[in-house]
């Protein structure tokens, strides 16, 4: 039974050190936090044009010409966005995020290093 105690011990005081290893990480800016909260999307609106092309091929050609338009444009907005950091409101979220998880994660710790106090003693 000591054995099984020990174990439970160590395996408390390991959870205790990730959770703050980890945290250490995300607070020192050695590591992103995860994004739980992720920032809304950018919306790119799509213009249409009113003449019709003449054959499939011009129309397959300028549909392919938009689409590439419209990728590029969105990729140079959220880099935009990206650059300026306009998501605050997120970025504290995820962070307090990584707070919460790792209380509850030195809480079972050292809920689990007791049981295993508990069954050396």
């Amino acid at each position: 039974m000591k054995y099984i105690g020990m174990g439970l011990i160590i395996v408390g005081i390991l959870l205790i050190f990730y959770a703050l290893f980890f945290s250490a990480e995300v607070f020192l800016l050695k590591k992103e936090p995860p994004e739980i909260f992720q920032p809304k999307e950018l919306a790119v609106t799509q213009v249409v044009k009113q003449e019709e092309p003449e054959t499939e091929e011009e129309t397959q050609k300028e549909e392919e010409k938009e689409r590439e338009d419209v990728k590029e444009r969105e990729y140079i907005a959220v880099k935009e966005a990206q650059a300026t950091r306009d998501y605050p409101i997120e970025e504290f979220f995820n962070v307090i995020s990584v707070a919460i998880f790792s209380g509850i994660v030195i809480f079972g710790g050292t809920k689990i290093a007791a049981i295993g106090v508990s069954i050396v003693s």
